[in-house]
């Protein structure tokens, strides 16, 4: 991960340039690992993931990218009595973020390594592992929308808390089979988030989203998918009410 814009204490840019850029070349696929709570022990972080995806697709060549996801803590960097505890939103919330900022394949890292722990090579509890399991069969259901070509349609998205402070989101827009899919997440992780230090919890914030569509008319159903309701747009746009690192996906029949 060494290669992102974030780190700037090993390698100057010229030097990136020169390791990376090989890398890149020689491969058919690109891929790469940052693990915010099992490697840093950091929360505040846990938007790298989703910027190294997007950094990295645009060294890519459009070469297909890929990330490795964290599901378990317990490496031998951090004594397990400060280790932040890694729950089940936060992969599911890193998963999301790399699929919508272009990953087209994640894969998770399960090892628990730290000596004053038992050493497992699939380590993850018992609600992570109801989680995956939960999320790797959405995803696999919905991978053709997901890996169906991006919309060229008009579409923003702002999110904002009762006091109207401006939460960060990302978002996904394909069309598939007459159907335009939005993938949207809360990618808010609370104020100043990037600059807590280590073990320091995030304090996510919860929103309402509105989400513009150029050319929605007023009174379209729209699927709010997996999640057995439907919303009424308004001319142009539609609202949601989104939770802490919480994601929608929506369905509009073209």
């Amino acid at each position: 991960s060494h290669f992102m814009e974030e780190f700037t204490n090993r390698y100057s840019t010229q030097e990136k340039n020169a390791i990376y850029q090989p890398y890149i070349t020689a491969s058919d696929v690109v891929g790469f690992d940052l693990y915010p709570f099992y490697q840093w022990n950091r929360p505040g972080w846990l938007n790298r993931p989703a910027s190294g995806v997007k950094q990295l697709k645009s060294m890519s060549n459009g070469k297909p990218v890929y990330a490795w996801i964290e599901a378990v803590v317990g490496g031998s960097a951090i004594t397990p009595s400060r280790q932040v505890p890694l729950y089940p939103e936060h992969t599911r919330f890193q998963v999301w973020s790399a699929l919508i900022e272009g990953a087209t394949a994640y894969g998770y890292f399960t090892h628990v390594l730290h000596p004053d722990l038992t050493y497992h090579e699939f380590g993850l509890t018992d609600e992570m592992k109801t989680e995956v399991k939960r999320l790797n069969g959405q995803i696999a259901r919905l991978a053709p929308v997901i890996l169906a070509p991006y919309s060229r349609r008009i579409i923003s998205v702002e999110i904002t808390t009762t006091d109207n402070t401006t939460l960060l989101n990302r978002f996904m827009a394909t069309e598939y089979k007459n159907n335009l899919f939005i993938f949207v997440q809360n990618a808010d992780l609370g104020p100043n988030a990037e600059d807590l230090q280590q073990a320091q919890p995030i304090d996510p914030r919860a929103g309402r989203a509105v989400i513009s569509v150029n050319g929605l008319t007023e009174g379209t159903i729209i699927e709010v998918v997996d999640e057995n309701r439907t919303i009424n747009a308004s001319e142009g746009f539609f609202t949601d009410d989104f939770g802490a690192l919480g994601e929608h996906i929506y369905r509009i029949q073209l």
